[in-house]
């Protein structure tokens, strides 16, 4: 059993929470931020092609520039282009014949306006 004031400070912190929430979600304009969408193709012909170590990789470069929560990274079966791959896509524009030396620098002209 709850008593009143126990009440009262659950709600006060549900109230906060979600007020946090919303301000870490809006730039200083007022605006929604953007997430960057990150899509890399884990299709088995990709997969072999070494997408499988580029996902550890952009891991690692989300993490290290704190850039986690401002990029949603997610995997898909198959792009459908296997000669061109390793493939992964930023914001719809897909990139081709990945390695884990271009990557990096595909990312920091990606993500210029993130970090």
């Amino acid at each position: 059993m709850l008593l009143n004031s126990q009440c009262y400070f659950f709600n006060v912190k549900k109230t906060l929470h979600r007020f946090f929430m919303d301000i870490c979600s809006r730039n200083f304009n007022g605006f929604m931020l953007q997430k960057t969408e990150i899509v890399i193709c884990l299709g088995s012909s990709c997969f072999a092609r070494g997408n499988k170590h580029l996902v550890q990789l952009v891991k690692t470069y989300l993490a290290d520039r704190q850039l986690t929560h401002k990029v949603i990274f997610k995997g898909k079966h198959c792009f459908g282009n296997c000669e061109s791959g390793p493939a992964i896509e930023i914001d719809q524009r897909r990139y081709n014949n990945i390695t884990s030396e271009t990557i990096v620098e595909i990312l920091d002209k990606a993500l210029a306006t993130k970090i």
